[in-house]
């Protein structure tokens, strides 16, 4: 255990140097991002000493990745084995994540066959949300980091209809619940469709901390809203995420925004 710890908080470090260095990164509208999810396996490095923290590195000084967030989960989906880490990894769209991918490929490689077990790959492409949430920075000595997200896939046609319908109802109600909680940052929602057939989308609610998250997420309007929506679904399931060791902090990458810089709109899910 004090091993895994360990090596945790190595792997991180170049990162939270890098942070403090740069200054915190602002939550740009990146449109493709990969999600990934992994247990630290026993190895700290290979014969030839390359550890984990070199691909991070190598990630890190691509032109391709706006920024890196990690995670570590609190409640994970459905109660069964999951890995306990979630990676968050930014790209301008989904072009730069391929082009990041070939780049990257022997080193992710390494990552994944040395250091990281149980994980899983997924690259999300973010949808524009018509309906009036917040969309608040946090602060440095607050940046967040406390994550409810869901995966929800939707059956045929007349099924999707019905779910769009429900919720742009539902919607402007939490919208308003969710500007007056002093304590929620922002709403995002992404489709993995073109990759799976089961949970075509996520949706994901930050926080700043877990009691702001607890007054929104299990109140009484959101859970009707779960209500209604959860048996229009195929597939529903909730993870909460905490910030990792370096509590929420963003990890600029080479293509990070400089200040002022206007980012890309994300696609519209019209």
């Amino acid at each position: 255990f004090r091993s895994k710890m360990t090596r945790s908080a190595l792997l991180f470090l170049c990162l939270s140097v890098l942070a403090l260095v740069q200054g915190r990164v602002p939550k740009p509208a990146s449109e493709t991002w990969l999600q990934i999810e992994f247990d630290f396996s026993s190895t700290e490095a290979t014969e030839d000493g390359y550890t984990a923290t070199d691909t991070i590195n190598s990630y890190l000084s691509s032109s391709q990745l706006k920024w890196l967030r990690y995670y570590k989960v609190l409640i994970s989906p459905d109660g069964g084995p999951a890995p306990m880490r979630v990676a968050h990894m930014a790209f301008q769209n989904i072009s730069h994540w391929a082009a990041f991918e070939q780049e990257h490929l022997t080193r992710t490689y390494a990552l994944h066959d040395y250091f990281f077990i149980n994980s899983r790959r997924t690259v999300m492409r973010m949808l524009r949300d018509p309906h009036d949430f917040p969309i608040r920075d946090g602060t440095d000595q607050n940046p967040g980091g406390w994550v409810y997200m869901i995966t929800y896939g939707v059956g045929d046609d007349e099924s999707k209809a019905d779910f769009n319908k429900q919720w742009n109802r539902l919607a402007p109600f939490f919208g308003r619940e969710a500007h007056k909680s002093v304590g929620f940052l922002n709403r995002q929602e992404f489709t993995t469709g073109e990759l799976s057939k089961s949970a075509q989308f996520v949706m994901m609610y930050e926080f700043t901390d877990l009691p702001a998250m607890e007054a929104l997420m299990f109140g009484k309007t959101f859970t009707s809203i779960v209500e209604t929506l959860k048996p229009l679904c195929t597939h529903w399931a909730t993870t909460i995420l905490s910030p990792g060791d370096h509590a929420g902090m963003y990890f600029p990458g080479a293509a990070a925004e400089k200040k002022g810089e206007e980012t890309s709109a994300p696609q519209s899910n019209e």
